[in-house]
C-alpha cells in the first residue's frame, strides 16, 4: 500500500517523495488518481479541441494577433493538462502540478483575452452585421437604427465580462480540486500518503 511505502516526513522529505512517486509508477493498477487522469485527460483534450476549432474558425475572417494569441495560448494550456494526465495516468504525481498549472494558464488567456476585447471593441460593431440581421434586430428590439451600435457593443462587452467570470469559476474549481489531490496523496502532518483517493 502506499502508506506503507511513505517514510515519516522529517529530514527524509525528499526521499519520502521519491519512494511515493516509485509505488505508483511500479503499480499502475493500483494508481489513487484513476479519476483523476480520467477528468484531466477529458477536460485537457476538450480546451485544446475546442481552442484548435476556433482558430480554424477564425482564418476566413480579417487577421487578428488578439484572436491568435487567444486561441493559441489556450491550445497550449489544454495541452500542458494532457501532458499531466499522462503523467497522472502513469502514477506520477507530478502531473497534477502540471494540470493545476494548466487552469491558471487558460484563466489568464482568457482574461487577458476578454480585457482586451472590452477595450478594443469598436463602438460601430453592428457594421459588421450584414443588412438582414441589422434589420431584424431593429425590428426584434424596436429600437433607432442608430442606437444598434451601442446595443452590440454593450452585448460585447457583456459578453468579454461573462467569458471572465465563467472561466475563473470553473477554472478556479478545477485548480482547487487539482490541489486538493496533491495534498490527499501526500499529508505532510502525518508524513503518509493516502490510499483512497479517487
Amino acid at each position: 500500500m502506499i502508506a506503507e511505502a511513505v517514510l515519516p516526513q522529517g529530514g527524509c522529505g525528499g526521499l519520502e517523495k521519491r519512494r511515493t512517486d516509485h509505488l505508483l509508477r511500479e503499480n499502475p493498477a493500483s494508481n489513487p488518481l484513476s479519476a483523476t487522469a480520467w477528468i484531466s485527460g477529458l477536460n485537457g483534450c476538450s480546451v485544446t479541441g475546442v481552442a484548435v476549432l476556433a482558430l480554424l474558425l477564425l482564418l476566413p475572417f480579417r487577421f487578428s494577433w488578439l484572436g491568435l494569441f487567444g486561441g493559441a495560448s489556450i491550445a497550449l494550456s489544454g495541452f500542458v493538462e494532457v501532458l499531466g494526465h499522462r503523467k497522472i495516468k502513469a502514477g506520477d504525481p507530478e502531473g497534477l502540478r502540471l494540470a493545476a498549472l494548466s487552469q491558471v494558464m487558460v484563466f489568464a488567456s482568457i482574461f487577458i483575452y476578454s480585457i482586451c476585447q472590452y477595450w478594443l471593441i469598436d463602438p460601430a460593431a453592428a457594421d459588421l452585421l450584414s443588412p438582414e440581421v441589422r434589420r431584424f434586430l431593429v425590428d426584434l428590439y424596436r429600437i433607432d437604427p442608430y442606437l444598434l451600435d451601442e446595443l452590440v457593443s454593450s452585448a460585447l462587452r457583456m459578453t468579454a465580462v461573462s467569458l471572465v467570470v465563467a472561466s475563473l469559476i470553473y477554472q478556479g474549481s478545477m485548480l482547487l480540486y487539482y490541489r486538493r489531490k496533491q495534498k490527499q496523496l501526500i499529508r505532510p502532518e502525518t508524513g503518509s500518503a493516502s490510499p483512497h483517493i479517487s
